[in-house]
């Protein structure tokens, strides 16, 4: 998520797998589209430790 942050906005993991981002001076469409590129970002991503422990997605 950093990587996609501009200056003077803030990413930071609230606990568990939630995550905040503060996109201040942004409007409401344009965070929709911010928050649906993550979200694709995410979804396509391989981590490390995936299908083992019984847990997939």
């Amino acid at each position: 998520m950093k990587k996609n942050i501009r200056r003077g906005e803030l990413a930071a993991h609230f606990g568990g797998e939630e995550f905040v981002v503060a996109l201040p001076k942004t409007r409401l469409e344009q965070a929709r589209f911010f928050a649906e590129r993550i979200r694709a970002a995410i979804e396509g991503h391989r981590f490390s430790g995936q299908g083992r422990n019984g847990w997939s997605p």
